[in-house]
């Protein structure tokens, strides 16, 4: 006999799909049925009262951990953001006036406070860095605004090191545009110690006594970038750091100062092109 080879083959199998199905069919029915009987009824009405218990312990936990990983995450995030801006305003210092007359390339106030300003915009967008009085719970529209240092440091014999300046930039007191950082002096040379700060206003002393990370040769100079962010506790009419920041359960890691509060600092070291400093800050 010839022919229809191929046809009887898919009829076979079609056969052999029908007796599979009807197999599993019947083994469904009858896993249903069990389920279904009395006994497992009953064992399943026992073990509801157990799992409503289990349901209700384990939730609130479940729903604590999503905010605490919410928190940590968000607390990173600002960390990476400070510095970022630290690593912007290196960049703009080593550029911004390589391309003046050669008696001109000296980094001054005004560079600063405008470099100041475009770093921050990574972190606050638009007017955000700025003072607006309009509106009815803050002075300023995060409730918070960019605060800057900058060190001067240079290696002295035998390992030492000395800080000889440290300026200070902030965005407080008024602050509505970057030039009232110039007119409202808020760009200012010191020569001390500023307790909020993680970097230490010391002479004739060990690299890491002023900062861990910071290694210096004899008569190298050194510039030092600390980024961090600034609220008033009478800002935002006494709310805590946790909703001005976004939070929920993490108390962000902050330093205070009567009504100051002081966050997220993050620093940034890198050696000046010639010319851009000396040793009485800029002017």
């Amino acid at each position: 006999m010839t022919g229809g080879g191929k046809d009887l083959k898919n009829q076979e199998k079609s056969y052999s799909y029908i007796f599979k199905y009807l197999k599993n069919l019947k083994y469904f029915a009858k896993q249903l049925s069990g389920f279904l009987s009395p006994q497992c009824e009953d064992e399943w009405l026992n073990s509801r009262g157990s799992i409503l218990i289990e349901f209700a312990v384990c939730m609130p936990i479940l729903i604590i951990l999503l905010f605490y990983i919410h928190d940590l995450v968000k607390i990173k995030r600002y960390y990476s953001q400070t510095e970022f801006v630290a690593q912007q305003m290196a960049n703009m210092i080593q550029n911004i006036s390589q391309k003046r007359e050669e008696n001109q390339k000296k980094i001054t106030k005004e560079d600063l406070a405008y470099i100041h300003c475009l770093a921050w915009q990574t972190v606050y967008p638009g007017k955000t860095m700025f003072y607006t009085n309009f509106l009815t719970f803050s002075r300023y529209p995060l409730g918070h605004v960019p605060y800057t240092h900058i060190y001067y440091v240079k290696g002295e014999e035998d390992g030492k090191v000395s800080c000889v300046f440290r300026l200070a930039m902030s965005n407080t007191g008024g602050v509505t545009k970057p030039s009232d950082l110039i007119s409202l002096d808020k760009v200012n040379v010191n020569k001390n110690n500023f307790s909020i700060s993680k970097v230490r206003f010391l002479s004739n002393t060990q690299p890491s006594n002023i900062y861990p990370t910071l290694k210096i040769n004899k008569g190298e100079v050194k510039i030092i970038i600390e980024t961090l962010l600034v609220r008033n506790f009478t800002w935002t009419g006494g709310a805590s750091e946790k909703s001005v920041l976004g939070l929920y359960i993490v108390n962000p890691r902050m330093s205070t100062n009567t009504d100051w509060r002081y966050f997220f600092n993050s620093v940034v070291i890198f050696t000046p092109k010639p010319g851009l400093f000396d040793e009485d800050g800029p002017q």
